[in-house]
């Protein structure tokens, strides 16, 4: 079991004395240097992040070591469990709960869903490591933005500055579960929308109380 806490929408993990952004849509890597960190006593080598520190510190607000992403998490499986909005613990195993059960998709590391977003259909890649979601350009097209030029907002290092108005208090919905998301557009975001995903989102605000990732079975519980 692993404290975390929350910086700017982010879970911020601290595992063998390095301080990680948790980022189920990225890929692990350290900042300035590499590693071998143990996580429940198993040895994982961890490279160079190709994220900019700068802009990295810019979106989280806070000092970090790197990304413990994807990849790293497929191979163990993931409980998140809330102690309040602030802070909690990470299991880096799925914990069997009683829950709403969410079906998952696999493409390599990245995992998937369906929900609804206002009434329409969507394909949506859970990113813990997107502090706002990314919507697909034509997707956001017909609604009314809330902020407008928004364009040189960054709110992920990765997934590049928003290139489009900036879309609040979107409606989604999980099988039942509802949640509101921040959203804008990235040209970044049209490459995974080739492949059929419409939503880049973290899972941050769709529990109250414990989120398991199960990689194993492909399943999402939330509670």
């Amino acid at each position: 079991m692993y404290n975390y806490f929350i910086s700017e929408d982010h879970f911020v993990v601290e595992i063998d004395g390095y301080k990680l952004v948790l980022d189920t849509g990225g890929q692990s890597g350290l900042f300035g240097k590499r590693a071998t960190i143990y996580i429940d006593g198993n040895p994982y080598e961890f490279g160079l992040t190709t994220a900019d520190y700068k802009k990295t510190f810019e979106c989280v607000k806070c000092d970090i070591d790197g990304f413990i992403g994807g990849d790293k998490l497929s191979q163990m499986s993931l409980t998140i469990t809330k102690e309040n909005e602030t802070k909690g613990t990470i299991d880096f195993c799925a914990i069997n709960i009683a829950g709403n059960r969410i079906p998952l998709e696999r493409m390599d590391y990245h995992i998937f869903t369906h929900g609804v977003l206002d009434g329409n259909r969507c394909k949506i890649c859970i990113d813990t490591g997107a502090m706002y979601g990314y919507g697909k350009k034509s997707l956001l097209e017909k609604y009314i933005p809330t902020k407008i030029n928004q364009y040189d907002y960054n709110p992920n290092p990765l997934l590049d500055v928003f290139y489009s108005n900036v879309y609040e208090n979107m409606n989604i919905e999980l099988k039942g579960i509802k949640y509101n998301m921040t959203m804008g557009y990235s040209n970044k975001v049209e490459k995974w929308c080739l492949k059929g995903v419409d939503i880049i989102g973290s899972c941050i605000h769709m529990f109250n109380n414990i989120c398991v990732i199960d990689y194993t079975n492909n399943v999402m519980i939330l509670d």
